[in-house]
C-alpha cells in the first residue's frame, strides 16, 4: 500500500478549483456533492457554464482570475488549468499556505489523490491505483457499483438510528452482534433495499423488543427470486440479476441457462438444474414447484433462474401459483427476451413505423403439449395480426406453421427469419420467404438438431443479417466476474412483503 486511504469530512470546509476545464469542474462537483464551500477561479474573462445542485451556503464564484491569496482558509485545492506551468505554480502557492493539492494528471505534484467512487450515501467505496491508471480504477469501479444495492447507503442510516437504543437495550457484546447479524442479514435489510423503510423500522424494533428468537439455530424466511437469464450472453444479464446470483444460496436453472451466466453466481452456491426444453424434461412443473418452497422454507436466498424473461413462455404463472399457496416470498426480475435479442442478432427492430406498428409473441408449445397454433383458425388469427409474429418453441413446427399462416392469408413471400442459439457461441441466422420456412429451418436444424430457436414472420425481417451475428467485436474487456461479494450485499432488491413504499410494485409481492 503506497497511499494511506482516509475519508476527510467537507462539510461546511472550503474547497477552492483552480481552472474552468472540465477535469476542474469534475473536481467541483465532487467537493459540492461532499458539502464543501466551492469556489472556483476561471482564467480573466472565462465563463464557467455548469450545472451542480448546491446548498445556498456553497458558493461557487467563478470568473476572476487565480490570485495566490485566495488559497487562505481552504482545506483543499485542485489545480487543473491545462497550463502545466499554472498548475504548478499553484501546487507551490498551496503547499506554503498548509493547504493539501491535487493537481489533476500529475501525481508528482499531489499531497492527495481522488479515488474513483462508488457513493451510495452513506456507504462511500473508495478505489485507488496511486495515480498509476485511473483507466484501471474506474474499471473496478464500475464492477463493484453493478454489485452494490442502490439502496445500501439506506440501509446503513437506518442502523445508525438504532446504534444508541441497540446499545442500552442489548448490553451484552455477543447478544448485540447477534442482533446486528439478523438486521444486515435478516428481513429489516430486505425491507429496506426494497425501498419499505417503514416496514424496515418496524421489523427493526420487533428483533430489538425480542418478539423474535435471536439464538443461533433461528433461522430467517427466505425467499425466491424469479430471474430472467437472457438468452445467453452474460454481458446481456441485467445489474439487478448478477447481484441476485452473487447472493444466492442456491440457484434453480434451466437447461437454456449458459455456463456463461452461471460463472457469475457465487462459487459457493448450490446449483441444481432441472433441465427443461422442449420434449425432454428432467423435473416437471410440479416437482420444481415443491423444489423453490423447500428450499426458500429452509431461509435460504433461492434465485430460480430462467432463460430468456420469466414472463415471456416461462411458466411463471405456475411458479407464482405454487409459492403463493405456499406463502413464500417471491420477486420478479426480469431478462431480455428472444425475440428482442434475435432481432438485435439479426439488426432488425421487432416494430417499424412503417411495415410493423405491432409484435405478436406466440409459442408453439403451451401447457401439456397443446398445440394452441394448429387449427385453421388460430393461424389466420396469427396471420390477420399483422405486424411482427415472433414465434417460440416453433422450429418443430416450422412446415405446420408455413402452411397454416399462408392458408391464414398470409402471402407465400412473406420475410422471415430464423434465429437458433441467440446469444450462444454457435449462434446462426437464415432468412428468406415464408413458403421457404420448412427447408431453411431443416438446414439450421441438421448442424444441431437440439439448439433452441425462434421464428420471426414479417416485413421487418426482410433486413435480418444486414449486420451479420459473426460480425468482428472490439477487443473483449476484462468481465471482472472473479469480483464477488457475500450475503447479505450481492443483491440489490428484496420481497419480504406485500409491495409498498418504494418497492418495485409490479415485480415484488409476498405469496
Amino acid at each position: 500500500m503506497d497511499s494511506f486511504p482516509i475519508f476527510l469530512p467537507l462539510t461546511g470546509s472550503r474547497v477552492v478549483v483552480v481552472g474552468a476545464t472540465p477535469a476542474a469542474l469534475a473536481k467541483a462537483r465532487l467537493a459540492l456533492k461532499a458539502g464543501a464551500q466551492v469556489t472556483i477561479l476561471a482564467p480573466e474573462g472565462e465563463d464557467v457554464t455548469w450545472e451542480a445542485d448546491r446548498a445556498p451556503n456553497q458558493p461557487i464564484l467563478p470568473g476572476h482570475a487565480y490570485r495566490p491569496v485566495d488559497l487562505e482558509g481552504a482545506r483543499l485545492a485542485y489545480a487543473a488549468t491545462g497550463s502545466a506551468e499554472m498548475d504548478a505554480m499553484v501546487a507551490s502557492e498551496a503547499r506554503r499556505r498548509g493547504v493539501l493539492i491535487n493537481v489533476v494528471d500529475r501525481p508528482e505534484l499531489c499531497d492527495f489523490l481522488t479515488p474513483a467512487i462508488v457513493d451510495r450515501g452513506a456507504v462511500v467505496v473508495a478505489i485507488g491505483t496511486g495515480g498509476a491508471s485511473p483507466v484501471l480504477a474506474r474499471r473496478v469501479r464500475a464492477a463493484i457499483d453493478r454489485l452494490l444495492p442502490s439502496r445500501l447507503g439506506g440501509l446503513a442510516t437506518l442502523a445508525e438510528g438504532f446504534r444508541e437504543a441497540v446499545a442500552r437495550a442489548l448490553p451484552d457484546g455477543d447478544t448485540r452482534r447477534r442482533f446486528w447479524e439478523r438486521f444486515m442479514d435478516g428481513e429489516p435489510a430486505r425491507a429496506v433495499l426494497a425501498g419499505d423503510t417503514p416496514r424496515a423500522r418496524s421489523l427493526a424494533l420487533r428483533l430489538l423488543n425480542g418478539t423474535r428468537e435471536m439464538d443461533e439455530d433461528a433461522e430467517d424466511p427466505g425467499v425466491v427470486h424469479l430471474v430472467g437469464a437472457g438468452p445467453g450472453d452474460p454481458e446481456l444479464l441485467t445489474i439487478k440479476a448478477q447481484r441476485l446470483l452473487q447472493d444466492a444460496d442456491v440457484i434453480i436453472h434451466d437447461d437454456l441457462v449458459g455456463e456463461g451466466v452461471l460463472d457469475l453466481a457465487r462459487r459457493d452456491a448450490r446449483r441444481i438444474s432441472v433441465g427443461k426444453r422442449a420434449g425432454r424434461h428432467s423435473m416437471d412443473q410440479g416437482a420444481i414447484g415443491t423444489l423453490l418452497v423447500r428450499e426458500a422454507k429452509g431461509g435460504r436466498v433461492v434465485v430460480r433462474l430462467k432463460g430468456g424473461d420469466p414472463a415471456v413462455f416461462g411458466r411463471l404463472s405456475e411458479e407464482i401459483a405454487t409459492l403463493d399457496a405456499a406463502r413464500t416470498p417471491w420477486t420478479i426480475v426480469p431478462g431480455i427476451t428472444a425475440a428482442s435479442a434475435a432481432a438485435a442478432t439479426m439488426g432488425i427492430p421487432l416494430t417499424d413505423r412503417d411495415h410493423a406498428q405491432s409484435v405478436t409473441f406466440a409459442t408453439a408449445h403451451p401447457r401439456g403439449d397443446r398445440a394452441v397454433n394448429t387449427g385453421r383458425d388460430d393461424w389466420a388469427a396469427l396471420a390477420r395480426a399483422g405486424g411482427t409474429l415472433a414465434l417460440y418453441m416453433g422450429l418443430g413446427r416450422a412446415r405446420e406453421a408455413a402452411q397454416g399462416l399462408i392458408s391464414g392469408g398470409l402471402s407465400p413471400e412473406t420475410p422471415v427469419a430464423v434465429a437458433m442459439d441467440v446469444g450462444g457461441a454457435n449462434q446462426r441466422i437464415a432468412k428468406g420467404a415464408l413458403m421457404d420456412l420448412p427447408s431453411l429451418v431443416a438446414d439450421l436444424r441438421d448442424r444441431d438438431p437440439k439448439a433452441p430457436g425462434l421464428l420471426l414472420v414479417g416485413e421487418v425481417a426482410r433486413a435480418a443479417g444486414r449486420i451479420p451475428a459473426h460480425r468482428p467485436a472490439r477487443a473483449a474487456q476484462p468481465s471482472w466476474t472473479d469480483l464477488s461479494f457475500p450475503a447479505p450485499f450481492g443483491a440489490t432488491d428484496f420481497s419480504a412483503g406485500r409491495p409498498q413504499g418504494g418497492a418495485d410494485p409490479f415485480y415484488a409481492r409476498q405469496g
